[in-house]
């Protein structure tokens, strides 16, 4: 996203809803999110969790594993703003050990 919110909810919103990915849900959700929309932000989140029930702020941002620290930030940061959840399911965890957990998933 690089910090382009505007640009990314353009991008997002010409693409049709019935198109979307999970990049696309969350790019969307986490542009509007960054842009202090934020029951917008909140409505995506919702659209995103009924085609994709198991996204989570940690499993999202390990999905490019050519990401460095600081580009795994953004999304984990945005995210976290439009409301989405935060930690990794039992599933998710069995699935990715090397996942980098949030300190409030760790913790529980």
């Amino acid at each position: 996203m690089a910090g382009r919110y505007e640009d990314a909810l353009h991008f997002a919103n010409r693409v049709p809803r019935e198109a979307y990915n999970l990049f696309d849900h969350v790019l969307r959700a986490a542009a509007l999110a960054a842009l202090g929309l934020g029951e917008e932000a909140r409505a995506a989140v919702a659209e995103t969790i009924a085609q994709f029930p198991h996204i989570s702020v940690e499993g999202f941002a390990i999905l490019d594993p050519a990401w460095n620290e600081d580009e795994r930030q953004r999304p984990v940061e945005t995210m976290r703003k439009a409301g989405s959840p935060l930690c990794a399911s039992a599933d998710d965890l069995r699935n990715s050990p090397d996942l980098q957990r949030l300190p409030e998933c760790a913790a529980s």
